[in-house]
């Protein structure tokens, strides 16, 4: 997504729009290519100049609000020389101010077209193309735009859009994971899941129910990878192919499964659920019309 040589106002509550000259990017670059990291003097002028440059009116007001103008621009700088140095292979060291400190600031501000761009090719399979995030690693754009993530894949699923939603939950998972947040990683690991079982895509989705169930009980949450596991029993039970070999390995696998869910909710005390689970895998239950909710309700503890 490249940004328009003209961008209308943004809906967004903050300062009063100012516009600079449309070469400030092309001077930010110049200023990126003086930075030799082995000559710490070289990255400490970039990092001076940009962040007295005019470049919050070119970028800041289109696409961040709030907080204190200074200290953003030179959250800017301290982030597009991160960049530089991670293209050139660079010592980054020498870089003024803190990075965590960095995103920081600039994270609680993001307007919704400045999130738009950071979300854009976080597959990482695609360098950022748009005259915004270009400047920002992966690893720096996915830490920003991770609420916007959660935001666009849980409207996806709402809009029945369930592939995309999958995509999306997946960049959230990485975004989380990044961020330190294993918990939420392990949330959007399990939301991925139900999206890819709603696309079609059942031997994903069962995978990555099991994926999920992994970090959550290094998280010590296992109600939530019990629960996970006999989610991807119930999907790999319910799956049918024109390979009866196929069919009868997934069946075998969602057996298994079903079968270790229900001791790890006995363990937890929670034998109605394991008794059900046990049904499950014996094939003594309607796959069809299963909802792990109603698992829960009809027992005698509600997850």
């Amino acid at each position: 997504m490249s940004l328009p040589k003209v961008l209308p106002p943004l809906s967004v509550a903050g300062p009063a729009m100012r516009y600079a000259p449309e070469t400030s990017a092309e001077r930010i670059d110049a200023l990126l290519k003086t930075v030799d990291f082995s000559k710490p003097e070289t990255v400490k002028n970039a990092y001076e100049a940009i962040s007295k440059m005019s470049i919050g009116a070119f970028l800041w007001d289109l696409l961040f609000y709030g907080g204190d103008h200074a200290s953003g621009v030179k959250a800017f700088a301290n982030l597009a020389l991160h960049k530089c140095a991670e293209t050139a292979g660079a010592d980054s060291s020498s870089i003024p101010g803190r990075r965590d400190m960095a995103l920081q600031t600039l994270k609680g501000g993001i307007t919704c077209y400045g999130q738009e761009a950071l979300a854009s090719n976080l597959d990482g399979t695609v360098v950022a193309d748009n005259s915004f995030a270009k400047y920002f690693t992966l690893e720096d754009r996915r830490a920003l735009a991770v609420d916007t993530l959660l935001t666009k894949a849980n409207n996806s699923m709402e809009a029945q859009k369930y592939a995309e939603a999958e995509k999306t939950y997946g960049w959230a998972k990485d975004a989380y994971t990044l961020l330190k947040l294993p918990r939420m990683a392990a949330d959007a690991c399990h939301a991925s899941a139900a999206a890819s079982v709603k696309a079609g895509e059942l031997l994903k989705g069962a995978h990555r129910y099991l994926l999920a169930h992994t970090v959550y009980v290094h998280q010590n949450l296992l109600l939530e990878a019990a629960d996970c596991r006999l989610e991807a029993a119930v999907v790999l039970l319910s799956m049918r192919s024109q390979d009866p070999h196929d069919v009868a390995a997934h069946h075998a696998e969602g057996k298994k499964e079903a079968l270790n869910a229900a001791t790890d909710y006995a363990r937890q005390g929670l034998h109605e659920q394991a008794k059900k689970a046990r049904q499950i895998a014996e094939g003594g239950v309607d796959l069809a019309s299963f909802s792990l909710a109603a698992f829960h309700a009809t027992s005698s503890v509600v997850a």
